[in-house]
């Protein structure tokens, strides 16, 4: 019989419980959360959680949580991801300027500056 290897995770178990879990586990940190200012920001620590939806479980839970915005955070970054896919995608889409003619039939390398060096291509091959 082989030895079962240790799991190695890098973070704490709870951060790692899904949303059922988590509903479930909230006793552990009941007396907390009775006392703590920001609920939504302790939950969302705790378990590692965004606080959009630290927010919705909480109030899934029947806690009052007063509207700092935190639902909208989560539309916000929703929005800030898709702006900055479009970004990225509209930048790979440039093309890469360059001071370079193709001149050159062999590169033989690069100065220091970036300028490539190297054998010229005959006017007659062209």
């Amino acid at each position: 019989m082989t030895k079962k290897k240790k799991a190695n995770h890098s973070q704490p178990k709870r951060h790692r419980y899904q949303r059922k879990h988590r509903l479930k586990n909230v006793w552990k940190i009941e007396s907390s959360l009775e006392t703590v200012n920001n609920r939504v920001r302790f939950y969302a620590k705790y378990y590692g959680v965004h606080h959009g939806i630290a927010a919705r479980e909480l109030e899934m839970l029947g806690y009052t949580i007063r509207d700092n915005g935190w639902h909208s955070m989560e539309q916000r970054d929703k929005q800030q991801q898709r702006r900055q896919q479009q970004k990225r995608l509209r930048e790979e889409e440039k093309e890469p300027v360059s001071d370079w003619d193709g001149r050159f039939s062999f590169i033989a390398g690069y100065t220091s500056g970036g300028v490539p060096y190297g054998t010229e291509k005959d006017l007659d091959d062209s």
